[in-house]
């Protein structure tokens, strides 16, 4: 099996005001969420929210008029999950692109995500003291 195929794309632009825009991940790939750029032209102060699956995971608030953002990122979304932007108030732009590639796995098992390594036992830790 060769390597994957990755597309860089813009996953979704949220233009307007007061909008909730949404972008689902096809099922039989995975995307990345690599960066968010927004603008504020308003005067007044503005705010918007990154969620996958309705679970926030970046929100920023704009102090006035002429102000953008820009921010990098490194989120997962698996076949069928949802990823959304919420703009609150007026003339508020944003735009999120990442990586969308082939997934022939598919999701995880939720099982192995909470088997990745166990807790340490007290006996176990190390203590770092200076000099």
């Amino acid at each position: 099996m060769g390597l994957p195929r990755i597309y860089s794309q813009r996953l979704l632009s949220a233009t307007g005001d007061a909008v909730v825009t949404r972008w689902t991940c096809p099922v039989g790939y995975r995307a990345v969420v690599k960066s968010i750029g927004a603008a504020c032209g308003s005067a007044a102060s503005q705010l918007y929210y990154a969620h996958i699956n309705n679970v926030l995971f970046y929100m920023h608030s704009f102090p006035g008029a002429n102000a953008g953002d820009n921010v990098n990122c490194a989120h997962v979304l698996y076949g069928g999950d949802v990823l959304g932007v919420t703009t609150v108030g007026l003339n508020c732009y944003v735009t999120v692109s990442g990586y969308v590639f082939e997934d022939p796995v598919g999701r995880p098992a939720d099982a192995l995500d909470l088997e990745v390594a166990p807790a340490p036992q007290p006996d176990e830790l190390v203590v770092h003291s200076p000099g």
